[in-house]
């Protein structure tokens, strides 16, 4: 019985020295720079786009604004972006059209926290703003992608 107590306080002491653990903050200038990314192509070929790869990412497509360029998914909780792990996110996305065939998009992604077993409120695993720039990358290269497959199929 104490070999259990002890295993059980050395997991929950362990848990608390890995939840202390602080990653280190962007400014809100550098998110900017790790969240937006000009593409190429029309404004609407873009707005597909994006939606079209957050698709097939199992994100749920909320609200659109076409014509204020905005766009807010939802996932479900569960492996939907392998490198950010099995959590519940939220996207929010803004076009901007710059020249008849230059979009600027931003994308700012939020990680709900989870509780423990998976109850959300509980914050045993943190929430807040995914920061990874090669999450971003990656994400844009995909909707560029997909904005060059639609360029080809309107030609």
């Amino acid at each position: 019985m104490k070999k259990i107590r002890f295993f059980i306080l050395i997991c929950a002491l362990s848990i608390g020295i890995c939840g202390c653990v602080t990653t280190p903050e962007f400014t809100p200038l550098q998110r900017r720079v790790i969240e937006s990314k000009e593409l190429e192509g029309t404004f609407e070929d873009a707005f597909k786009a994006t939606i079209t790869v957050l698709q097939d990412k199992a994100f749920i497509i909320k609200t659109t604004d076409y014509n204020g360029g905005t766009l807010y998914a939802e996932s479900e909780r569960g492996k939907i972006v392998p490198s950010l792990g099995n959590a519940k996110y939220q996207m929010s996305v803004n076009l901007e059209r710059f020249t008849e065939n230059r979009v600027k998009i931003r994308v700012s992604t939020y990680r709900l926290p989870l509780g423990l077993f998976g109850t959300e409120g509980k914050a045993w695993i943190g929430g807040g703003l995914i920061e990874d720039p090669v999450f971003y990358q990656n994400l844009y290269a995909e909707i560029q992608r997909e904005i060059f497959r639609r360029m080809q199929l309107n030609q």
